[in-house]
């Protein structure tokens, strides 16, 4: 895989960032716009945004899972109008790339993390490590086979 397709896929910007470089210049936005329209790898929300700056008119056909920071709803908007599908994936390094998903529609309502994937179990717990009731603020724990 290309060297810019796996930063983009694994949310480092400013790797990114400095592997887009041309000629001495920045020109993230730009090859951001080019590589999202040729090969649909981009998920990470700041790497969206990029390719909005720079033009990026979208493919109704792409479906964008992105992750590696949080997804803003007037970004998610934008790219809801731009793609088939979005999806906000959550997982903190130490579960590999991501443990939840949800698939994010047009609205007012936040974004959410959303639902665990294959093989995985996620909890809200209080300092005793008990489960606190929905709504109720806690420590997220992850937890599940590989």
């Amino acid at each position: 895989m290309p060297g810019w397709s796996f930063f983009f896929r694994c949310g480092g910007r400013a790797d990114c960032t400095r592997r887009l470089r041309r000629g001495g210049r920045r020109r993230p936005a730009a090859r951001a716009a080019r590589i999202l329209g040729r090969n649909g790898d981009a998920s990470h929300a700041g790497d969206l945004a990029l390719a909005l700056e720079a033009g990026w008119a979208g493919d109704s056909r792409l479906k964008i899972l992105c992750g590696g920071e949080a997804l803003s709803r007037p970004l998610a908007d934008e790219l809801l109008q731009r793609c088939g599908s979005l999806w906000n994936m959550y997982g903190p390094t130490e579960t590999t790339i991501w443990s939840t998903v949800w698939k994010v529609e047009a609205g007012d309502g936040p974004i959410l993390i959303g639902h665990p994937i294959a093989n995985t179990q996620v909890y809200v717990l209080d300092g005793r490590r008990q489960p606190v009731p929905v709504g109720v603020a806690g420590e997220l724990h992850i937890g599940g086979t590989a």
